[in-house]
């Protein structure tokens, strides 16, 4: 009789961690993603989910491929150097065209790409960055420093 508190205790603390454990309470910038590279950190708690509670585990995988929470976030992050941020920003003004032109030197552009359409926006050290990027997820390149 007295091993069944702490069996109970220990199996309700990893019930609970299952449960809250997948991929759309983890990562809530990515719903609405509809397809990509599976996250394998949210796809491994959904099987431990699966494997050792059927239920929770099948609701996980269920709600985040639904809502696209078990995908990889699409676009390509980019930190420049100081050097490359000293060409791009002149007189207090992003230069598109150069930062056009240092993206390409690192093979992340290619020359056809257009540089108008690109949105250019500036967010404070302590802004949540996934969040300010979610709604242009949809874009080939995110670049940000």
């Amino acid at each position: 009789m007295p091993t069944r508190k702490p069996i109970a205790i220990a199996l309700s603390a990893l019930l609970v961690t299952q449960l809250t454990a997948c991929g759309t309470v983890l990562y809530p910038e990515r719903r609405g993603q509809t397809g990509g590279d599976l996250d394998v950190a949210v796809v491994l708690m959904n099987t431990i989910g699966l494997v050792l509670f059927v239920v929770p585990g099948l609701i996980a995988f269920i709600v985040d491929f639904s809502t696209g929470a078990i995908y990889l976030p699409s676009g390509t992050s980019v930190q420049l150097t100081e050097d490359e941020l000293q060409q791009v920003v002149k007189g207090g003004q992003l230069d598109k065209a150069a930062l056009h032109d240092v993206l390409m030197a690192r093979g992340l552009v290619d020359e056809a790409q257009e540089v108008s359409a690109w949105e250019v926006r500036e967010l404070d050290a302590g802004a949540d960055v996934n969040a300010a990027l979610a709604p242009y997820r949809s874009m080939n390149l995110v670049a940000g420093w």
